[in-house]
């Protein structure tokens, strides 16, 4: 099946996406369709108060659910955001009654592993660069080039990228 067919049978259903305003879904289908067209790098802007981070969590749910991304990282630029996002992951009830993290494997800020079954990584753009330059942890990475490549391994890296970005931070 087609990431298009499958989106298209999963209807959007606001409410029951934890989704209560229109243009969250308008924004949803938008980038949906970017990605249909092949579309790499797509840019969503919304004001303060407009429900980006519900709005990010339908993205996310409806990507894994349609299998077009398998493994999803999620940077924020400051903690704050991150957990705000993993509240509404794990009290938004998606599907059968249950949140984002317990429908799929999530990692939450802190987790450093991010294993063949996690399919959403929580992370701050900081703790990612710490981790790509001084993490020693990682086996055979002795120097900085090492540490590159392995993170560079498919099974090390997500297929999708979603940036939570506050612009008073830049």
């Amino acid at each position: 099946m087609t990431l298009q067919m499958a989106l298209l049978e999963s209807k959007m259903e606001g409410e029951d996406r934890g989704l209560k305003r229109g243009y969250q879904v308008e924004a949803i289908q938008a980038v949906e369709q970017a990605v249909i067209g092949g579309r790499k790098n797509i840019l969503v802007a919304m004001a303060t108060g407009t429900g980006k981070t519900r709005t990010i969590l339908g993205m996310i749910y409806r990507f894994l659910r349609a299998g077009r991304f398998c493994r999803i990282l999620f940077l924020v630029d400051r903690n704050s955001f991150g957990e705000q996002a993993q509240d509404v992951f794990a009290t938004v009830k998606l599907e059968d009654l249950l949140p984002l993290d317990k429908i799929y494997n999530v990692n939450k800020l802190g987790d450093k592993t991010f294993g063949k079954e996690i399919r959403l990584q929580v992370a701050t753009v900081q703790s990612m660069v710490k981790r790509v330059l001084y993490d020693d942890t990682a086996p055979g990475a002795t120097d900085l080039s090492q540490r590159y490549r392995i993170l560079r391994r498919r099974e090390n890296r997500a297929d999708c990228y979603l940036v939570d970005h506050d612009s008073r931070t830049a």
